[in-house]
């Protein structure tokens, strides 16, 4: 008979991965303008008394810790290990990946005929067949081989951290080091600022009607790779602001669509492609911002005549 992990070794190890934790933002509070490598958690920590839920539950705390609390921060000291010999055989990076992976596998729908859902489906598959010996985990002795590996695979891969970090201490390029890892934190801008720049200036020149959680996911990619061949003092409210003004004020689309037109009374067909297509071109050739309504009514008083 399997023996299961007990509560105070799960306990055990998990106050093992606070503690790596812990040392690791000390050794970032000794460096100036980094401070910290993992800011404060919100989420509560993970009750581990039952190992199927103890599982789903250090899988998401897992998953803030290093992707939402560790932010650029653990990305970049990953990027390190090479250079110190860490990780040769990159068994901790496919932990960092892993977490990722199982928490899309664990709390969101996946669509198989999807090439990207249905890569996730088959490793975390693979992960749960090799860390309990089946593809799908049932018993509380599978799930708690699943809490035991991942515990111990966290402090694996926290230690990892820690060890780069003393590595980077003594490294002769320590400033150099320090310097480009300021610069990557400064040229990281999470989705809300994006999206708090786009509202603004939608709404500074009338177009408070924009979703900008919409324009945000269809056009930031493109901006934070423009930015990045900025110099590191850029001013990201300006930038931003002027990538979101060529957008709103040059793409017609975002303005009026074709239900518009079929709500003036134009009958759904060729036609209303006539108006768009006027209505863009009025649009691009103009200096003047109109509104929606203003736009339609420029069109079908030049389309009417």
């Amino acid at each position: 008979m399997v023996l299961l992990m007990t509560l105070e070794n799960s306990n055990a190890l998990m106050y093992n991965i606070v503690t790596i934790k812990d040392n690791i933002n000390r050794l970032a509070s000794k460096v100036k303008d980094i401070d910290y490598v993992f800011e404060n958690i919100s989420l509560e920590m993970p009750k581990l008394s039952h190992p199927e839920l103890g599982f789903l539950r250090i899988v998401s705390w897992l998953y803030v810790l290093y992707y939402e609390a560790g932010k650029i921060n653990v990305d970049f000291i990953c990027q390190r290990f090479r250079a110190y010999n860490i990780d040769s055989d990159e068994t901790l990076q496919m932990h960092f990946s892993n977490v990722h992976d199982l928490r899309t596998f664990l709390q969101h729908n996946l669509n198989l005929e999807h090439e990207h859902d249905s890569k996730i489906d088959k490793i975390c598959s693979d992960w749960f067949k090799s860390n309990c010996s089946t593809w799908v985990p049932n018993s509380d002795s599978e799930w708690d081989s699943c809490l035991e590996s991942i515990l111990s695979n966290s402090i694996q891969f926290l230690n990892g951290l820690e060890s780069c970090f003393r590595e980077i201490e003594k490294d002769d390029s320590y400033t150099q080091i320090i310097e480009q890892w300021i610069f990557k934190r400064q040229q990281y801008h999470p989705p809300h600022e994006f999206e708090s720049v786009i509202q603004l200036t939608a709404n500074d020149i009338g177009r408070d009607n924009i979703d900008s959680k919409k324009i945000c996911n269809k056009y930031m990619d493109g901006w934070k790779k423009e930015l990045q061949l900025l110099k590191s003092d850029y001013d990201f409210e300006y930038e931003v602001r002027r990538r979101v003004e060529n957008v709103l004020l040059n793409d017609v689309s975002l303005i009026i669509t074709g239900k518009d037109i079929i709500d003036r009374g134009i009958i759904p067909g060729p036609d209303v492609t006539a108006y768009l297509k006027k209505a863009d071109l009025i649009y691009k050739n103009s200096e003047n911002r109109f509104s929606k309504e203003e736009l339609l009514d420029h069109v079908f008083s030049e389309l009417s005549a």
